[in-house]
């Protein structure tokens, strides 16, 4: 004598709706400084500057698809055994420099022959600061894997805390070097 009884658990909807949003916030503020930076770049450099940015910025996205992917699987394995992390986060950080390293030195060494495809001021005016960002690719994985462990233990508060401060950081940095750059 089976009956079937549909209902819903508000306490449960409540708790992984703040969780959700949260994790939510988190996730926009650390995206933030990618989509802001180039307003700020067309309104005080020019659009020619924004345009080598947003090209440059569009490979650094492709360099850290592999810590960003790998960071999602160390997030996946961790909460399903949180007594392995340290041997998840070894294997984590293995495979992402394994592929990392290889696709960094191929852009700082050989940058300018892609941006050649964009063009031959592309690849004169844009790529030192491909060469820049690409080697800040490999600080990438810290900041992401931290995110995973943070959210592992559910620590979205302090996540929330990090990646604003990252995001002003960024943002006032980088307005910072902009403004030295209109003044030089």
């Amino acid at each position: 004598k089976f009956h079937l009884k549909m209902g819903i658990n508000i306490s449960l909807v409540k708790r992984m709706g703040k969780f959700s949003l949260a994790n939510y916030v988190a996730g926009l503020l650390a995206s933030t400084p990618l989509l802001i930076l180039p307003i700020i770049i067309v309104n005080s450099i020019g659009a020619t500057a924004a345009a080598y940015y947003y090209i440059d910025a569009m490979m650094f996205g492709l360099l850290i698809t592999i810590p960003t992917s790998v960071s999602q699987s160390l997030l996946t394995e961790g909460s399903h055994d949180e007594t392995a992390l340290r041997q998840h986060i070894l294997k984590a950080s293995k495979i992402t420099f394994l592929f990392l390293i290889p696709s960094v030195l191929i852009m700082v060494m050989f940058g300018n022959l892609i941006l050649q495809f964009f063009g031959k001021n592309y690849a004169e005016d844009a790529f030192r600061f491909l060469q820049i960002i690409s080697i800040s690719a490999f600080f990438m994985p810290i900041v992401l894997f931290g995110n995973s462990i943070l959210r592992i233990y559910h620590k979205i508060w302090a996540l929330i805390i990090l990646n604003f401060l990252g995001c002003v950081i960024i943002l006032g940095s980088c307005y910072l070097l902009i403004f030295q750059q209109k003044i030089d």
